[in-house]
């Protein structure tokens, strides 16, 4: 039997290895301590190991005779055995117990094995001074085996966190795409869209006319795709912001209306509305998304229901506070449970468009939910398969009074036109969007003059080559830009006060404190609603 661990007074000392304090007690006996799962070894002042058990000598690799008299730097790996003795003298003088390695944030320490290599290992250390010389008392854990799973893990987490971080480059590569492709796509569909306006306004023939209905649903699928996609990106990207202007609630669901009626000329007749306004409110609110959302729940009716009637219930209460409620419900196919649970996640319902066919993306309930968790809305969707399906919106909106009853139709016909005689320098250097404005604004009865950059408008302004009332200013353009243009234009005397109207499409929330700034007093965005800017002039006082 090898030495046992007995202490200076006759009494067995048993060491815990998380809390290596000696328990006397005469009840422990040699054999028992012999057996113990834990390594245990006394090693004196000098550092040379007494005794130890067969456990501990089997952790490391020998017998227990081959260990006994040896010094226990022995055990050490061979780069920590120079600094051992000054860290065992230190122990020595403590009057506290602790384990081998604290202090220095390592939970486990590094031991040297018989056949060469490193194992892991736990100790725990305390001091017998109950002998003429003090004796340390230690407690070993052989940890190889979990130490080793411990560092395989760690070493995965890191390739993990270093694949998603990879991952994420890439998805935001990807969404950072998606955006800028988006917004190089929305100007030319604008152009598109609103060169099908005007040309709606000309005589037809019954084939032109079939066509042109083609195209316009055509161009507003493509149109209304875009914008969602960029708001996707931008939503991927953490980078979605709500843009709030006042607008008349009423006007934007009329709008939203004819809109649908265009997209879908031969199934207008389902529509079963019904409204409630009290008056017209005008509101302040993210105009393009509120509406957005109204033509999404009825395209969604339309396009993936096969209904026979699709009802429509929208109503503005003022009391006790402002709240829009819109409701669309069809007796169509409607959906199962796991595509309702999942509707709020982008894509949720690529397997109903592949087999039913439709179109679209698969993103506009995740954009409605999206959009009403920015807006402090509720979304509500019931459905049962082969009943229909009931989808709806509920949004509080900040009421600003309420909507003029005089605003007027691009296309208004008959009368003084609302623009009428109004001298306009419209700044726009795609020659596309300048021509259809100008057109657009033309019909309205405006006299407009057309400048390339922010800098000919200057020059024009400064040569008094031309006499205007208020201006409408592209803020993005080669040479000098709007912002600049604007600066420059406040510092004429006579044009301190013009109103100068940024149109642009540009994210609203990132440039208007610069246009403020510069001078702008209006900023919108395109394209523009005729009807905003002729209440915008009223206001003014530049037309009455």
């Amino acid at each position: 039997m090898p030495p046992s661990f007995f202490s200076g007074s006759g009494t067995l000392g048993v060491l815990n290895p998380v809390n290596p304090f000696p328990l006397n007690s005469e009840k422990i006996t040699p054999d028992v301590l012999e057996h113990s799962p834990v390594g245990l070894m006394q090693v004196d002042h000098a550092g040379r190991i007494l005794s130890l058990n067969s456990y501990c000598a089997d952790i490391f690799g020998y017998s227990v005779a081959e260990l006994l008299d040896q010094p226990f730097e022995k055990l050490l790996p061979p780069e920590l055995r120079r600094g051992h003795s000054s860290l065992f003298q230190e122990f020595m003088q403590s009057s506290k117990g602790r384990m081998m390695g604290q202090g220095t944030g390592q939970k486990y320490f590094p031991a040297h094995h018989k056949g060469g290599h490193e194992i892991s290992v736990q100790i725990g250390l305390n001091v017998n001074r109950e002998g003429a010389r003090p004796v340390i008392i230690l407690a070993i854990v052989d940890v190889t085996d979990k130490a080793r799973l411990l560092n395989e893990l760690k070493h995965g987490n890191e390739r993990l966190r270093h694949k998603t971080k990879e991952l994420m480059q890439v998805v935001r590569q990807q969404n950072h795409f998606l955006n800028v492709v988006s917004h190089e796509l929305r100007t030319p569909l604008n152009n598109s869209l609103e060169m099908l306006n005007q040309l709606s306004a000309t005589q037809l023939d019954e084939d032109q006319a079939e066509l042109f209905q083609d195209l316009d649903k055509a161009n507003i699928d493509v149109t209304r795709s875009v914008k969602m996609l960029m708001d996707y990106a931008d939503s991927m990207l953490g980078e979605l912001q709500l843009e709030e202007e006042e607008f008349d609630l009423r006007a934007l669901w009329l709008d939203r209306l004819r809109l649908v009626q265009r997209a879908h000329p031969g199934q207008i007749h389902l529509l079963q509305l019904r409204e409630e306004f009290d008056f017209d409110p005008l509101v302040l609110g993210d105009k393009i998304r509120i509406g957005r959302m109204m033509h999404g729940l009825i395209d969604n009716a339309m396009k993936f229901s096969d209904a026979h009637q699709i009802k429509v219930h929208i109503a503005f209460k003022a009391e006790p506070c402002a709240e829009l409620y819109f409701e669309v419900s069809d007796d169509g196919i409607g959906m199962s449970d796991s595509l309702i649970q999942s509707i709020g996640q982008p894509f949720a319902n690529q397997s109903v468009r592949r087999t039913r066919g439709g179109g679209g993306m698969g993103v506009g309930f995740y954009l409605t939910h999206k959009y009403l968790e920015m807006m402090g809305g509720q979304f509500s969707l019931t459905s049962r398969q082969g009943e229909g399906t009931c989808s709806s919106i509920q949004l509080p909106l900040k009421l600003m009074g309420r909507a003029s009853a005089q605003a007027v139709s691009a296309d208004s016909a008959g009368g003084d036109l609302p623009l009428s005689n109004l001298r306009l320098l419209l700044v726009e250097d795609d020659p596309t969007v300048a021509k259809i404005n100008a057109i657009r604004l033309r019909k309205l009865g405006a006299h407009v003059v057309v400048a390339g950059n922010g800098q000919v408008a200057v020059e024009m302004l400064q040569d008094k080559s031309v006499d205007i009332a208020a201006i409408l200013m592209d803020l993005h353009m080669p040479v000098m830009d709007g912002f600049s243009a604007t600066r420059h234009i406040r510092d004429m005397v006579e044009y301190v006060k013009i109103p100068i109207v940024a149109v642009t499409a540009g994210s609203r929330l990132a440039e208007y404190a610069r246009a403020m700034a510069a001078g702008i007093d209006a900023f919108y965005s395109k394209p523009f609603e005729p009807n905003v800017l002729i209440q915008y002039f009223k206001a003014r006082g530049v037309i009455r």
